[in-house]
This record gives structure tokens, sequence and C-alpha cells, in this order.
């Protein structure tokens, strides 16, 4: 795991930038150079750089407590942090380089989308709108639709379905959004979608 000055987030960063000083005996405005408990780092550079070594993150994360130091963290960082406290949803993806990309990665694939559903569920990691439908996609599959040919993630199931290849590929589309109810609001119903299709089928409309 990256120390808490990787992304470019360095301790005495902070301190330039004036970073929230908290209540503390000791201030930001206590800060003088060269900082003892940073090596005797003389300036800013120097202290930057210091920071910059894993080996010295102990010293750097007690001078940011010390002198009220707080790094901020992105709100989705701070969202998804469970994952690389307990792995993410399969355990593992959490422990990455890159646990959130990981995680996204592993739950873009339709056959994990029960695993990550839950992990979702229990851990309130999703919107209401996104969990709804990833609900509804989960429960559509295991009652037994099929996922059209050629979906197999999210990106795939846009490109196949936006772009049908053939009219077989158009009803698997809309009969799968129609099981886990993805249709969007004023959608064709099964009839009408039926008649579009026959007509299509008949080589009257492309």
């Amino acid at each position: 795991m990256k120390t808490l000055l990787s992304k470019g987030f360095i301790l005495v960063l902070f301190v330039v930038l004036g970073g929230t000083a908290l209540a503390q005996t000791k201030s930001i405005f206590d800060i003088s150079y060269p900082i003892s408990e940073l090596g005797n780092c003389a300036d800013r550079s120097a202290c930057k750089a210091y920071c910059e070594e894993p080996a010295n993150e102990a010293l750097c994360t007690t001078f940011a407590r010390e002198y009220g130091i707080q790094k901020p963290v992105p709100q989705e960082e701070t969202k998804f942090a469970v994952v690389k406290t307990d792995g993410g949803p399969d355990g593992t993806c959490g422990y990455s380089k890159d646990p959130i990309a990981s995680c996204r990665a592993f739950c873009n694939d339709a056959m994990h989308i029960d695993m990550c559903v839950q992990y979702g569920e229990k851990h309130n990691l999703f919107a209401k709108e996104t969990l709804k439908s990833a609900q509804n996609v989960r429960d559509a599959l295991k009652n037994g639709a099929k996922l059209p040919t050629g979906c197999k993630s999210k990106e795939t199931c846009k490109t196949v379905c936006e772009n049908p290849a053939s009219l077989d590929i158009a009803k698997q589309c809309f009969t799968f959004a129609e099981k886990s109810g993805l249709l969007p609001e004023g959608a064709a119903d099964r009839a009408k979608a039926e008649k579009v299709f026959e007509v299509i089928k008949s080589g009257k409309a492309i």
C-alpha cells in the first residue's frame, strides 16, 4: 500500500498549502526549517523528498499528527476504503496496486454480479438508483434470464444492444431489458416490440 504521501500529497506540501490545523498543542505555524523530526530537511523540496521515501512514513505520519496536518482524502477513496481492509468482494482485488480500479474491473464482469451486489449492499457503496438496477439484473439472471450474445460486461452489453448485429440479438436485448426492469420509461411494450421485429424481419425496415 502506498504511503499517505503518495499521489503527490506529501506532508510538507500540506504545510505549504495551509493544511487543516487541528486543535493540538502544536500547529503548522510552529514549523520552522530545518525540521529535525524529518531528517533535518532544510526546505520544502528537501522535506518533500524525505517524506516521499517509504522508509520515512512513520516519522512523517507522526509529524503530521503532532502539528495537526490532515491529508484530504477524495470522497470516492473514503467511500471505498473498505476494500483495502477486507480485500473487496472477491477477497483479493482490494489488495492490488489500485484497489478501486481492480474491484471495479472484477465487478464489471457479469459473472460476478451476485457477489458484488451483496458486497455493495453490505457496505452501502451504491447510489440508490444504481443499486436498484444492479439488483434487478442480478435477480433476472437468478430467475433464468439470459444475457444477450456477446454481453459480458456493462461496456460490452451497451455495445451489443445499442448496435445489435442481428434481429435475434435485438430480441435478446429487449427480452433481457424487459425481464430485468431496465426498459426506459415509455419504451415499447412486448406487443409493440414484436410488431417492430416482424417489420424488420420482413425486410420493410432496417
